[in-house]
């Protein structure tokens, strides 16, 4: 039973360390793509504002999405942990 909890921990702890850094690293991107929308003036034609924008919205879904996954992983690791304080407890 000790193995279940400690793979859910280990699955948990992968699953935190690979989605924070693809967090990190669209964030990254999303600050580039923030800037370069910023340095478009409105003398810039509607379709390249409208581009940008898109990007830039692109990159905020999957901060978004990478940020919730790792969070997700983050209560998984929490559950393995309560588990194994549990059985203990229990035996």
């Amino acid at each position: 039973m000790r193995i279940i909890f400690y793979l859910i921990i280990a699955f948990g702890l992968a699953g935190v360390l690979l989605c924070g850094y693809y967090t990190f690293v669209d964030f990254a991107l999303l600050r580039g793509a923030y800037a370069h929308l910023l340095k478009l003036t409105p003398s810039n034609s509607t379709q390249q504002i409208l581009l940008a924008q898109a990007q830039e919205n692109a990159h905020r879904v999957n901060v978004f999405a990478d940020g919730t996954w790792t969070l997700l992983c983050a209560i998984l690791v929490a559950i393995g942990f309560n588990g194994l304080v549990n059985l203990k407890r229990i035996n």
